[in-house]
């Protein structure tokens, strides 16, 4: 029994071992019941990845090329190639994803020939010795003249005239490096590559250098000859503009600038009909809309400029230009609106924001004078005096003198008027004659004469006489108001007599009495020729033409001056009873102030008493305090102390006292000491004490 149990315990001993060794060594510990109730399942065994083969992507590729899908195709072009390099298609999957790409990006409204250049380098750079290899090259240098990296395009194109001298791609090089010679400002060589290429054997490369030929010459500023040369195109290839619908752009941009706008339209329409959805659809649509404009035919060129904006989002050059050209069309008061469009508030600042972005975004382009101008009018109908003088001094800077083709009018010239008012109602003289200074070239491009008006004025108040006379000079030569030519004339004659140059004062006066006579104005010219007399020490002819100036008809509003003169010649001449008749026409018209009439009334008394004619004087004197005379003035104070002592003398002592009183209580002390003297007199003439008068 014994060797049994350890025969049997000989047998359970290795096992027993080996499973301590396991216990030992792989940390199996027994597990709780619980454990084994939340163990995770087991992981599903891994499935094996798919492999692609050759053949199935270049199926993908093949399919996305007959879907349409030329981006999808690219990619598993280049896939193939980056996947099967040592496939027997290889090289042709990589030039197959280059023509792809290349096709795409030609059609693509932001293309991006960075890419197209890339793998078209990498295939040149992998397959050097193909037959694929110059064209490659051709099309790494082409992709740099895409970007308008111009130099670096220029050198690939003269590297494969060295490389590739037999290659047939020759032609094809050359025309394009004249294309960027063209496009760097280099158009003499340009030209002569051009024609050489036209007299190639290669008939589609002859068309193109044609086209290019004719774009050169519209450039060069000879549509004429660049007419001639689409019109030799079209009989040589009849059918080109078919495969190159860019025939007919070009085309109509020639036609636009010799101004032949119905043909150039008949061709961006036909280019955009025969095109593919091409990228520059958005310029097409506004050069076509800037033509009706200038024909005149604002509501097309809005529908036009719509279509353009049909993508709201759309931000680009052409899409800024857009909304500026809408939004200038809707703030003409001649537009005609699409049904259901609001005009627009010109008083309203956030109607300003297309205009303020084209001047922002492209200050030095034409087309910005236009948004300038738009934006002016805005601040003018919101009476913004200060946004408006600043525009239009930009506007100044950025504008060529005279008016421009199919404007209306010469708005710089508008501007310069709009400154120069603004400058003489605020008295800034100074500022107005800078102006003048500095916009030199555009005010000798004027054709009226008011600017030229107001600068004389202005001139005349900084006491620059000779600069005055010359400018006026000026400004009669040009077109002016009938108002604003008299007045010149007025002016001109009036600072010949601040020169005392009487005889350049006289030749004025002898022609404007002859052409103005019969008219509202020669009371002025009258009034003028008196003044010029009375220089000339001539007083009585002064006189007659003062009597002139006043009894013109109608009434000139220039009455007081012609009245006043009148009545200072009457005085020097002592015509003072004379003076007192026309001092009462002029009370009784009231052409004259108050107080004026009253001086006057005074200074002829006193010439009257000089002359012994004492009723006449105290009629005078008593005609400058009655009635609606002032009372409280010097000149009143004067005449009632003349009025006490005539009284006095004439021994009208209550009259004399009440006269002499109010002198006394007049403003000043002189004279209130007079009158207080002769009222003591008085009552030393009646025998009487003096009185206390109250003062």
């Amino acid at each position: 029994m014994k060797n049994i149990q350890f025969s049997h315990a000989l047998h359970v001993l290795p096992l027993s071992m080996l499973f301590c060794a396991t216990l030992v060594c792989g940390g199996i510990q027994p597990q709780q019941a619980w454990a084994k109730e939340v163990a995770p399942p087991p992981a599903p065994p891994a499935q094996a990845v798919p492999v692609e083969t050759p053949a199935q992507v270049w199926q993908e590729a093949e399919d996305a090329v007959k879907g349409g899908d030329q981006e999808k195709a690219a990619s598993a072009y280049l896939r193939y190639y980056e996947k099967f390099r040592e496939a027997e298609r290889a090289e042709e999957a990589l030039w197959l994803a280059a023509q792809n790409l290349k096709q795409m990006t030609e059609k693509s409204a932001t293309p991006q020939w960075s890419r197209v250049r890339d793998v078209f380098r990498r295939y040149g750079a992998d397959f050097p010795k193909s037959a694929r290899a110059a064209e490659a090259y051709f099309e790494v240098g082409y992709a740099h003249y895409r970007m308008r990296f111009y130099r670096e395009a220029l050198i690939y194109f003269k590297l494969f005239l060295k490389r590739y001298p037999e290659s047939p791609l020759l032609d094809q090089v050359r025309l394009a490096q004249a294309d960027t010679l063209f496009a760097v400002g280099r158009a003499a060589e340009a030209l002569d590559i051009y024609k050489q290429v036209a007299e190639s054997g290669q008939e589609e490369i002859k068309a193109k250098a044609l086209m290019g030929l004719g774009e050169l010459m519209s450039a060069n500023k000879d549509p004429v000859g660049a007419l001639q040369t689409f019109a030799t195109l079209f009989e040589k290839y009849p059918d080109y503009h078919h495969r190159n619908p860019e025939l007919l752009r070009k085309l109509g941009f020639v036609y636009l600038r010799v101004g032949n706008e119905e043909d150039a339209r008949k061709s961006l329409f036909h280019y955009l009909n025969l095109a593919e959805n091409p990228a520059d659809r958005g310029e097409i649509f506004f050069e076509l809309g800037e033509s009706y404009l200038r024909g005149g035919d604002g509501l097309t060129a809005l529908k036009l400029y719509e279509r353009i904006l049909d993508d709201e989002t759309r931000e680009d050059r052409i899409a800024v230009l857009a909304r500026f050209r809408r939004a200038e069309y809707m703030d003409s008061p001649e537009r005609r609106t699409i049904k259901g469009q609001q005009a627009s508030d010109l008083k309203d600042p956030e109607g300003d924001k297309p205009f303020l972005a084209v001047i922002k975004a492209y200050p030095d382009e034409p087309i910005t004078q236009d948004a300038r101008r738009a934006l002016f009018l805005r601040y003018q109908a919101r009476e913004d005096t200060g946004s408006a003088a600043d525009l239009g001094r930009s506007y100044l800077h950025h504008d060529k003198p005279g008016q421009a083709a199919g404007k209306k009018e010469n708005f710089s010239g508008k501007i310069l008027l709009y400154l120069g008012e603004g400058y003489l109602a605020r008295k800034e003289y100074d500022k107005l004659y800078q102006l003048y200074l500095a916009e030199h070239h555009h005010v000798r491009a004027l054709d009226n004469g008011r600017f030229l008006y107001l600068v004389g004025q202005a001139l005349e108040s900084l006491s620059l006489l000779d600069q005055a006379s010359v400018v006026y000079f000026r400004a009669q030569g040009l077109a002016l108001s009938d108002e604003d030519k008299a007045d010149l004339y007025s002016r001109r004659t009036e600072v010949y007599l601040l020169q005392k140059n009487l005889a350049a004062a006289n030749r004025v006066l002898c022609y404007v009495q002859n052409i103005y006579k019969d008219t509202e104005y020669l009371g002025e010219f009258d009034y003028l020729a008196g003044k010029l007399s009375e220089l000339q020490g001539k007083k009585k002819e002064a006189l007659a033409h003062y009597t002139k100036a006043t009894e013109a008809a109608p009434v000139p509003a220039k009455i007081k001056v012609y009245a006043e003169a009148r009545l200072r010649m009457l005085a020097s001449l002592g015509q003072y009873a004379e003076g007192i008749d026309f001092l009462a026409r002029a009370r009784k018209r009231q052409w004259l102030g108050a107080e004026s009439l009253q001086g006057w009334y005074r200074e002829f008394g006193d010439g009257l008493l000089g002359q012994e004619k004492v009723k006449a004087a105290i009629a005078a004197y008593l005609s400058g305090v009655n009635g609606d005379m002032p009372k409280e003035t010097k000149a009143a104070q004067q005449i009632h102390l003349q009025l006490g002592d005539l009284f006095r003398k004439a021994r009208e002592m209550e009259k004399g006292r009440g006269h002499l009183q109010k002198a006394q209580a007049g403003p000043d002390e002189l004279l209130r000491k007079k009158a207080k003297s002769t009222l003591n007199q008085i009552e030393i003439d009646l025998g009487k004490k003096p009185r206390r008068v109250a003062r």
